[in-house]
């Protein structure tokens, strides 16, 4: 799900048409209307306001959106690096970083969890939280869908039942251990 659709889905829980939940948090229908449509991105500050509103955490409003371009390039910031600094701590190749953040291409499971590395190691988990949801969802439903995430995939069928039952055991507790820090 996309920010705008989120936006969407939040506001008409609040039961707000657009033009009166722009007018409600102080902004212009014609910005808002760009963010619905995902024509604009709100800034950090924008969304923790609606947030508040929709009484909801910025992370969990992003956790609803999808690993996507936009939620890479605002984390990225947030910690002060730029594409080529951001990508020499992932250990992604700066070309394959640059194709990630301009949507050219999607990242791999084994990209996904890199970047999800540097956020976590930097106190920024809204991305480590999708990324293992996401992994926990690929091995659960058996859905593994680049070379890469099968290569995981297939690592992941070759441990026993007891162990496989430790990884998903893992993952959850992580899951469950970032949901306790954001607290």
């Amino acid at each position: 799900m996309s920010v705008g659709e989120t936006l969407k889905k939040y506001r008409k829980k609040c039961g707000f048409n657009a033009k009166e939940f722009a007018k409600k948090m102080g902004i212009p229908y014609s910005t808002y209307s760009n963010y619905e449509n995902d024509n604009r991105k709100p800034s950090f500050e924008t969304l923790a306001k609606l947030c508040g509103v929709f009484k909801i955490t910025v992370d969990d409003f992003l956790m609803e959106s999808s690993f996507n371009s936009d939620t890479l390039i605002n984390e990225r910031e947030g910690l002060g690096l730029d594409s080529r600094a951001f990508a020499e701590k992932t250990g992604i190749l700066y070309e394959r970083y640059l194709q990630i953040e301009e949507c050219i291409a999607e990242p791999t499971e084994v990209e996904k969890l890199k970047i999800a590395h540097v956020f976590e190691n930097e106190g920024r988990s809204t991305i480590t939280r999708q990324v293992l949801k996401d992994l926990a969802t690929m091995v659960k439903e058996n859905t593994p869908s680049t070379p890469e995430s099968k290569e995981l995939f297939n690592k992941f069928n070759q441990l026993t039942d007891a162990d496989k039952a430790k990884a998903l055991e893992f993952i959850d507790l992580l899951l469950k251990v970032q949901e306790c820090n954001k607290s």
